[in-house]
């Protein structure tokens, strides 16, 4: 018991660390930016043209995902979930 409950708070003061470091974060949110790009290429890399950036942003659960073409225009718009990999264009 005394083995979970050292296991236990050595989570909890890295999850307290993670809230400033966002290395940290990453690896307590679920999902890196490297994972959500893989993910996005997957689902909508066929309807994409050959140059594209994503611009991704970090709302805790989810990233917020700006496909945009060589010229500068957003192309999508997507939603990644961190936890289940599931995209959701708007």
């Amino acid at each position: 018991m005394q083995l979970k409950k050292l296991i236990y708070e050595h989570i909890k003061k890295q999850s307290a660390a993670a809230d400033k470091d966002p290395e940290w974060q990453e690896l307590f949110d679920g999902m890196s930016t490297g994972t959500a790009r893989i993910v996005i290429d997957r689902e909508a890399g066929d309807h994409l043209p050959a140059d594209y950036a994503v611009d991704l942003q970090n709302k805790g659960r989810y990233y917020v995902a700006k496909v945009v073409g060589q010229n500068g225009s957003v192309l999508k718009r997507m939603l990644v979930d961190k936890q289940t990999g599931d995209v959701r264009l708007f």
